[in-house]
């Protein structure tokens, strides 16, 4: 599942070195939104759920994605990514997380 990561103030979102977005593998027995947060929390970024960044349905092939808005004001290393201004992200993301991104702005509106 694709994390859209967003800054303190929505203006920026998180993208990987490798121009993705952060992902995760859902673990059994733990609440989704847990796992999002303590994947981020391993990368040195501390966040909370702002909400579902996905569609309507989160079916198989959908654009299945959880928000998070970052309480850090930087992000501690390179290696884990760099908060980018949101208005032009969607160029500098793969195809596929560039339709997240702009599937979660949809919802931010």
């Amino acid at each position: 599942m694709r994390l859209v990561v967003l800054d303190k103030t929505s203006a920026r979102v998180l993208i990987g070195p490798d121009g993705s977005l952060p992902t995760i593998i859902p673990v059994v027995d733990e609440p989704i939104w847990r796992t999002a947060v303590n994947a981020i929390a391993a990368r040195g970024i501390q966040a909370h759920v702002s909400g579902w960044a996905g569609t309507l349905r989160a079916d198989v092939g959908a654009l299945n994605a959880l928000m998070l808005r970052s309480d850090s004001a930087e992000v501690a290393s390179t290696t884990v990514g760099t908060f980018v201004q949101l208005e032009g992200a969607g160029t500098r993301l793969r195809l596929a997380d560039a339709d997240t991104l702009e599937q979660a702005l949809h919802v931010l509106e």
